[in-house]
């Protein structure tokens, strides 16, 4: 009981400190467990919508960077890069519904992003939807995203296949920003980047073949977001 009050006299002493700026703190028990601890970051703070509207855009990937896998040669692409990833980041776009009632024919289209590139797939080719769905359903790969839960169920019921090692960055921003309410991508990329993610797309009609260049824009940037909100997200300690 000494050993553990002791413990927790030091982690207290270390935390006042560091004078409530936003970290984790780790501390091995006898057991080799980590304990975390967060404190509140100050920088840390929502913006307002009219503070994130002012502010420069996310320039995300380069077009040439954004590759729609539409055909043999761009699935070919796609398939040797992404066997050698361990992370990536993930998204789905879905039409919108507009009547009460009325359920979703989605995913329309499926994206998933690395630090370098940014692959987008439609059910219109066929063999890039079942590239995605290998990369999806594998253990090895852990998928980032932004509100993952309602992506699974509908990946689930157009193509009855699993997501399997997600991250919902939603709840772990909410956690790392001290937060009330869950971080979308968005305001996580003001909090963290100080910049805008554009979203004029959003509501755009995503069964549509082939998509517009702002279409595929979009749909890239929400993917690549995911990777680099969970890398910054480490690089700053707020997430193992």
């Amino acid at each position: 009981m000494h050993n553990f009050l002791m413990r927790w006299i030091n982690i207290s002493k270390t935390i006042q400190s560091l004078n409530y700026r936003g970290t984790y703190i780790y501390s091995s028990t006898p057991n080799h467990h980590r304990i975390k601890d967060l404190i509140m970051n100050p920088d840390f703070i929502r913006p307002s919508k009219e503070a994130i509207a002012l502010m420069p855009l996310f320039k995300g990937l380069a077009s040439d960077k954004i590759i729609m896998v539409a055909d043999a040669t761009t699935l070919s692409v796609a398939a040797e890069i992404l066997a050698d990833v361990t992370e990536l980041g993930f998204d789905t776009e879905s039409k919108p519904t507009f009547i009460k009632g009325e359920k979703s024919s989605g995913p329309h289209v499926i994206q998933l992003a690395t630090g370098q590139y940014a692959f987008v797939f439609t059910p219109h080719f066929l063999p890039g939807i079942a590239l995605a769905i290998s990369v999806l359903a594998a253990e090895n790969i852990t998928k980032y995203g932004f509100g993952l839960s309602g992506d699974k169920k509908l990946f689930k019921r157009k193509f009855n296949a699993d997501i399997k090692n997600t991250v919902d960055l939603a709840v772990v921003a909410k956690k790392a920003f001290a937060l009330k309410e869950a971080v979308g991508a968005r305001a996580a990329v003001a909090i963290l980047f100080k910049t805008r993610l554009a979203k004029s797309a959003q509501t755009s009609n995503w069964a549509n073949y082939p998509l517009q260049q702002h279409q595929l824009k979009y749909a890239a940037d929400d993917a690549y977001v995911g990777f680099c909100v969970a890398r910054e997200l480490k690089n700053l300690g707020l997430m193992v």
